[in-house]
């Protein structure tokens, strides 16, 4: 095996990419540290520098799926706080489904770590991961809220009840689409723009005058 050297951030890195193409092959469960040494051409102890076992790798692409989720709220809320219009709410609630979908579609195996059952019930996650987990969900419901404030969308529903039942419908379609139940492309985009439709005139209708 060839030794490759890397600069301390350059390795951190270099083990995340490499760990996300395993896990894109093989599967979790399929997954080594010392299968990850090999690939990367480091011993193992150099890979343990930056991640003390597989679990804490894991957690860190998990994270790193939350970050990337984070930031469409953060842009998305933003664009419905300065265009306080209900049809800017529909807009920027279609694109923040369509980027759900999309992500979940081509990155199933990293999805399945930041909601399955390989960190959060056979392992206990770390409080970093949980925590920032929380505060992903939390801004979501801020930004339902911020539209009821706002009078995007109407209050029949508290903003945490209309983020839980819109989540558990985006959600469901991921599961679906990650199970292989939905193979049709033409098929999922209907059963997408549906769910799209009933979510903005049930859930997220607009508000009585």
């Amino acid at each position: 095996m060839t030794s490759k050297h890397y600069h301390h951030g350059d390795l951190k890195q270099a083990v995340l990419a490499a760990a996300t193409d395993m896990i894109r092959e093989q599967g979790v469960h399929g997954f080594s540290m010392r299968q990850l040494a090999q690939k990367l051409g480091v011993s193992r102890t150099a890979a343990y520098h930056h991640f003390k076992d597989r679990q804490q790798i894991l957690e860190a692409l998990a994270l790193a799926g939350f970050n990337e989720h984070k930031a469409w709220l953060d842009e998305l809320s933003a664009q419905t706080e300065s265009d306080q219009t209900r049809l800017a709410f529909e807009a920027s609630y279609r694109e923040y489904i369509r980027r759900y979908i999309d992500f979940a579609d081509k990155n199933p195996e990293i999805y399945e770590l930041m909601f399955g059952a390989d960190i959060w019930r056979r392992q206990k996650p770390s409080s970093e991961l949980e925590d920032f987990a929380k505060q992903v969900f939390i801004d979501f419901i801020a930004w339902i809220k911020q539209a009821q404030d706002q009078r995007q969308i109407g209050d029949k529903y508290s903003s945490r009840m209309s983020g839980q039942l819109a989540w558990a419908t985006i959600h469901g379609i991921c599961r679906l689409i990650i199970d292989g139940v939905y193979t049709d492309a033409r098929s999922l985009q209907q059963v997408v723009e549906m769910a799209m439709d009933e979510i903005l005139n049930g859930v997220f209708a607009a508000p009585k005058n």
